[in-house]
């Protein structure tokens, strides 16, 4: 992927949208990259609840692919930490909720998440053997239940241990 093209790609949607001042930097990230956008119109930027951002990011992605003739792209696109700072509370949240499954050998459903955030939650248990998470749901927003691997059948424990494909390609 030519992150060059990516950032110019950014900035002039960016422009076309009367974002002011936006400075958009590219940081290699090993998990993956982010163009991270500082601007003083990141309200607009990033709607409610992230919904413009996620739409964002799924434009621009859906643009490099077709402009670079690749069949997937990876990065991330944040806009005044926006993103960073929702997915640190996200991993604070699983990793209490984790504890108290962990605790309490019972389990807990999370609030609806979009497939990037679920893909983060199962990978913080993915080496876990005490604990497994199941997606469920319809749509790109869907719950995970995270249980303790004693509290359900061997057989729900097959079908749940592994990550749901979808999140996996649905995330990046």
């Amino acid at each position: 992927m030519d992150t060059q093209a990516v950032q110019q790609l950014i900035e002039d949607i960016l422009t076309k949208l009367s974002i002011e001042d936006a400075e958009v930097h590219y940081i290699a990230d090993a998990t993956h990259p982010i163009f991270s956008v500082t601007t003083k119109d990141a309200k607009k930027l990033i709607g409610t609840q992230g919904e413009t951002l996620r739409a964002l990011n799924y434009v621009v992605k859906r643009l490099v692919e077709k402009r670079q003739q690749l069949d997937h792209v990876s990065f991330l696109i944040d806009v005044n930490r926006y993103q960073q700072e929702r997915n640190e509370e996200l991993r604070r949240k699983a990793k209490m909720l984790i504890e108290r499954v962990r605790s309490f050998k019972t389990s807990v459903e999370m609030e609806p998440l979009n497939a990037y955030e679920r893909m983060l939650v199962h990978s913080m248990v993915a080496d876990d053997p005490e604990i497994e998470t199941e997606s469920h749901g319809t749509g790109p927003v869907k719950k995970i239940t995270i249980r303790h691997a004693e509290s359900i059948g061997t057989a729900a424990r097959s079908e749940s241990s592994d990550l749901d494909t979808r999140d996996a390609q649905l995330f990046s």
